[in-house]
Parts: C-alpha cells; structure tokens; sequence
C-alpha cells in the first residue's frame, strides 16, 4: 500500500462539493495554482496545501494522521474569496466519512477560521481558512 495525500482527498472532497464548485466553476487545486490559470487570476478558485504539522498522531502507531491543511480562497473581489471560504468552512462542517482521491477523510475540524489576507507574491486578496484533517495514511484505492 502507499501512503495517502490528504491534500489531494480534501481538494477532492472540496471539488465534490456543490457550493464549492459552483462558487469556483471546479476550480480547486493543489499544491498551487496552476501556470494555466495565471493570466486570469485572481478569480474564484481554491488552493489546498500542507500547514504543517499534526496534532495528536504524527508519532502514532496507528494508521491514521491528524495533518493541518490550509485552505486558501481567491476571489476576483476580496468579499468574493470570503464567500468562498465561508463555503468551504460549511462543507467540511457537514463532512461525513469517506474515501476522495485514495484518501479516506474522517472529519476536517477547523483550527483558523476565515481570515481576509493578501498574497504577498502577487498582492491578490485571498481568504484563508486553516483546517486539522482527521485521516487514513494508507491508501485507500
């Protein structure tokens, strides 16, 4: 078995949900936004990275992991990356247990909530929302 991605699991996840993909148009990625999508930034999309770190089991045993994840949503106006994030903070409150990209998700309890900050590389406007994922580390495929 190889290990699973939680990044590409809640991405998925995010993709799957309805709010999200509409808000969006199903533009959710990771780790970055892709040189694509570049000359017509900022608009609405979603970016799922690694924050670093895990909570309770990154010295575990057990065959699951805790990792934050970070969630950042840009919009083409600041309030519309917020709506976004707001989205993505209801949808992973209504997560049940499930396999997305290989990954079984378990929960994904938020650890920051919806913060407006600016992009330094780019000075776009983006929202961020910070998350702790609860999930398998082994493949699920």
């Amino acid at each position: 078995m190889s290990g699973a991605d939680p990044t590409a699991g809640l991405a998925a996840f995010l993709l799957d949900d309805t709010d999200v993909s509409g808000l969006t148009d199903g533009r959710v990625f990771r780790p970055k936004i892709p040189q694509r999508e570049l000359p017509s930034m900022p608009r609405a999309c979603v970016i799922v990275t690694p924050a670093g770190g895990y909570l309770q089991f990154g010295d575990s045993y057990l065959p699951i992991g805790d990792p934050r994840l970070d969630v950042r949503c840009y919009g083409s106006t600041p309030l519309e990356g917020q709506n976004i994030a707001r989205a993505v903070l209801n949808a992973c409150k209504r997560m049940r247990p499930g396999v997305w990209a290989g990954c079984m998700l378990y929960s994904a309890n938020v650890s920051a909530g919806v913060m407006a900050l600016i992009d330094l590389g780019t000075l776009w406007d983006f929202s961020l929302v910070t998350f702790v994922v609860l999930c398998g580390e082994e493949s699920a495929d």
